[in-house]
This record gives C-alpha cells, structure tokens and sequence, in this order.
C-alpha cells in the first residue's frame, strides 16, 4: 500500500506545538526516520520573474536497509493563514516490491496520481474509516469485551488469589505485545496528533466569535483600562484562559453525559430480575448453582460487561489526552486504584463507586 504527506503551512501541524511550514497530514505506517527525511526535501523556491513552477521528484531513500520511493509534487499554494507566501508539497511514498508488483513507470505515477493543491482541513492521520472520534469509545469498549472473553475462557476457571495473579499478567502480556509491536500502535514511538472530541484551544484563540463573547463577559474590566494597546494585552490573555476552561468544560459535560447514561444502565439492570439473580450469586454461589443457575456462565458475563467500561474509559481517556502511549500503561497500578476506588464509595453500590472515582 502506497502513502501519502502533505507538507504545508498550517495554524496547527500533526505535532502537539508545531505551527506553520510542518507535516498536516501523514499516514501513521510511515517511519520516524524517512518523514525527517521527506520533511527535509519538502522545500519550495519562486523562480526570480515571479512565476510559481510546479515542481515534480522522484527520489529512493534507504531507511535500514529497505529502499522507498518518494514521488514529490511541490506547488504554490497561494497564502497562508497569516497571509504569507505558501507552498504545498505532496508526497506519495511506497517501498520497492510495490512498486514492483504494479508494474507502473515513474512518469505514470507522476501523471496518473490525483495531487492536492491545497490543505485546509484539520491536521490528521491519513487513513481509518474517518468516523466521528466518539465511535471510537464505542469501539474501545467492544474491543475490551472481546478481549476480556478470550481471557474469561482461559481464567474464570481459577478462584479468588489465583484469578487475580492471572488477570495481571495476562494485561502485563497486552500491554508489552502493544509496546513491541509497532504495525499495531507505533509500539513506544507512541501515537501523536489523535482528534479529539473537544475543539483545541489554539483555535479557539484564533476564532472571532469566541474572542467577541470573551470580550463581551469582561467587558465591565476591560473598559477600565484606558490605552488601548493595553486592553489588547489584557484581552489577548483573558482568551487564553478562557480558551483552557472551555475545552475542560466541553470534556467534563461529554463526561459526564457517559457517566449518567451508565448509572442509568446500572441501576435499571441492578433492579431487574437479572440483577437479583447477580446478587444471589455473588452471595451464595453454591446455593444459585443448586438452583439450576448458571454461574460460570454469569461470571463471564459480568467480566465482559465490567470490561466493556473500562474499554469506553480508556478510548475516552486517550481522545482527552489527544496521544496513546502504551508505555505509560501500568497494570498494577490501575488495579489497585480502581479497587480504592470501589473500597472508599462502597462495595455494591453504584453511586459509591462513582464517589469514589471522583
């Protein structure tokens, strides 16, 4: 499969704190090494009569031991966000057996491929299904519900201690397969640049009705100061705060709307015939079991359902910091948490438990 970066002047780059002439978009598959590579050659030059040549390449780099080939398409892109000169470069990047399996000439894939000439979308990861990034909650949580039937098969049959240390090695396994496997989530390189479901606060700063309606809010301060290129300062700073506590606020209310909406789900289910029959099982197993129900079946149950949470706060948690870092991921430690957690609001009741996360 071929990829593509795009290289252009942009008010927020793929990088947390890059801003103007830096990669807007890129497929994640593309090595650390040979973006360096490619950002260093994505360089435009206006010709001296004034003219704006399109400038095509075809270059073969060679990253530890595997040649790719980078088609370039470089243009002019007219002006940028603060009204400077811009310039686009295009790159199509495929290593040298693809190449070879499509049996097509450089001078095809210059002519046949459909180039962009401009970039004004939000930086992103080239590639997915490019679906809302709250799906991605709702796959998080099937993705644990899976994972965590795989795992009920092979543990659930162990008691008490022993499902507990097998439990955590099993996570300590994960979380080392998502480290070291870099086709799977860039391994310790870490994913950069994830959207989230929150506008950022850079553009926040730059957007004219949220500077009115701060300018609006402070108006009784700001009309205190007299020289106006002091009021200016003073604005500037106050959209900046004010930038910080609305992206907080737009997080803590999606937040909280998951959270009412499974206390809902809990305490319905908590009540219902089903719930009674959880709780006669977590009392008297033997004594459910003599009377025809199922608990293995239940406790597996209940272990995808638990898991299928923490799946949706994971996915919520990795949206809110906008990067994935299996790394920082310790089995350990969120186990114990969660469980004082549980300890500090009260075993058995949903609203404890929501005490104790806060």
């Amino acid at each position: 499969m071929a990829y593509q970066l795009i290289y252009t002047s942009v008010p927020r780059g793929l990088v947390p704190g890059r801003s103007g002439y830096t990669i807007a978009a890129r497929h994640r598959q593309i090595r650390d090494r040979l973006v360096s590579e490619i950002e260093r050659i994505s360089r435009y030059s206006y010709s001296k009569g004034g003219s704006s040549p399109i400038i095509y390449a075809h270059r073969i780099f060679d990253i530890s031991g595997v040649s790719f080939h980078v088609f370039t398409r470089i243009v002019d892109a007219g002006s940028d966000y603060t009204g400077r000169t811009n310039y686009l470069a295009h790159h199509l990047i495929c290593d040298a057996e693809e190449l070879s399996r499509s049996r097509a000439k450089a001078a095809e894939i210059m002519n046949g491929f459909d180039w962009v000439d401009l970039f004004q979308d939000e930086p992103r990861y080239l590639g997915g299904l490019g679906m809302p990034v709250l799906f991605s909650w709702i796959v998080g949580g099937l993705f644990a519900a899976g994972l965590a039937f795989i795992i009920g098969k092979i543990a659930l049959g162990l008691r008490a201690d022993y499902l507990a240390i097998a439990t955590l090695l099993i996570a300590e396994i994960v979380v080392h397969i998502i480290k070291h496997e870099e086709w799977l989530a860039r391994g310790v390189k870490n994913v950069i640049g994830l959207k989230r479901p929150a506008p950022y606060e850079i553009d926040l700063q730059t957007s004219p009705w949220f500077i009115n309606f701060v300018e609006n809010f402070h108006s009784a301060k700001l009309q205190l100061i007299s020289t106006v290129s002091e009021r200016q300062d003073v604005l500037k700073q106050l959209v900046i705060d004010a930038s910080s506590i609305y992206v907080k606020l737009c997080f803590t209310g999606l937040f909280l709307i998951v959270v009412i909406i499974l206390l809902i789900l809990t305490q319905k289910a908590l009540y219902s015939p089903w719930g009674r029959k959880m709780r006669a099982i977590r009392d008297n197993e033997e004594a459910a079991s003599a009377m025809g129900k199922n608990v293995v079946k239940e406790h597996l149950l209940i272990f995808i359902l638990g898991s299928a949470v923490v799946g949706i706060a994971g996915a919520m948690m990795v949206t809110n910091d906008g990067l994935f870092t299996p790394g920082s991921y310790r089995p350990m430690r969120y186990t114990f948490v969660i469980w004082v957690m549980v300890i500090v609001g009260g075993t058995g009741n949903n609203f404890g438990a929501i005490l104790g996360g806060f």
